[in-house]
């Protein structure tokens, strides 16, 4: 029987408790009538799953090639790559004044589709560069349970601010998502620390995670100029 990959140790339940309470402030902080009229802004959300799951794993697997990287880093970076945006981006752009209703929207479509995208990307790529399988069932609960706690958060975030549809509500949601996100930011840095410092990295490995973040965001904006005229690049990431 397929069982959820439910976290056991104290660092995978802080992290998730923290996750998923990030993603509940972030949903109820938004008016669910503009989450709504992002739905409708079809060619926004099918640009940002084309950039998702086709153009950042494409990016990750020609700087695997390009840097040479050996496959515990590799692996790494095509499985970040490949992954639907959700942990942090709804919180980047709340905190630099993006299009909130929009990243929750596409939070949202990216999550359920990850859970069938995001391994066969993985599988394919790897397979192609490394010759190995990755993908097993351990992944795929990890996934499946990754997509029920997010996809809950924002159904009980988007419910709370549609039944009391307060300003005063979403704002507090807002700052205290803020909050939340600073805290999981550096729990996620105290577990760097303490299990694989960074500043043990070589510079090669910072180079390679650095590149598809850059190229990213320069091809997004790109995009959106070309592609999407009527909105602005921070709308589209």
């Amino acid at each position: 029987a397929l069982r959820l990959a439910i976290p056991r140790s104290w660092q995978g339940i802080t992290a998730y408790t923290l996750l998923f309470l990030l993603k509940f402030s972030m949903a109820s902080s938004v008016n669910t009538k503009q989450i709504l009229r992002r739905f409708e802004a079809s060619s926004a959300l099918l640009l940002g799953i084309a950039c998702q799951f086709i153009l950042l794993p494409i990016i990750g697997l020609i700087v695997v090639v390009a840097f040479q990287v050996p496959p515990v880093v590799g692996i790494s970076i095509i499985v970040v790559t490949s992954c639907p945006g959700g942990t942090w981006s709804n919180w980047f752009v709340a905190l630099f004044n993006g299009d909130l209703p929009l990243s929750v929207a596409m939070t949202a479509v990216s999550t359920i589709i990850g859970v069938f995208a995001l391994p066969i990307n993985v599988m394919l790529l790897v397979h192609l560069v490394y010759d190995a399988d990755v993908v097993g069932l351990h992944m795929w609960k990890a996934m499946i349970f990754a997509v029920c706690l997010v996809v809950l958060a924002i159904s009980l975030g988007l419910l709370l601010s549609k039944c009391l549809n307060d300003r005063e509500m979403r704002n507090r949601s807002m700052y205290c998502g803020h909050v939340i996100g600073v805290v999981l930011l550096g729990f996620m840095l105290y577990l760097s620390s303490t299990q694989d410092p960074l500043w043990y990295k070589p510079m090669i490995f910072f180079a390679a995670v650095c590149t598809p973040c850059i190229a990213g965001v320069i091809l997004v904006h790109l995009f959106s100029i070309t592609l999407a005229p009527g909105l602005s690049p921070v709308e589209v990431t």
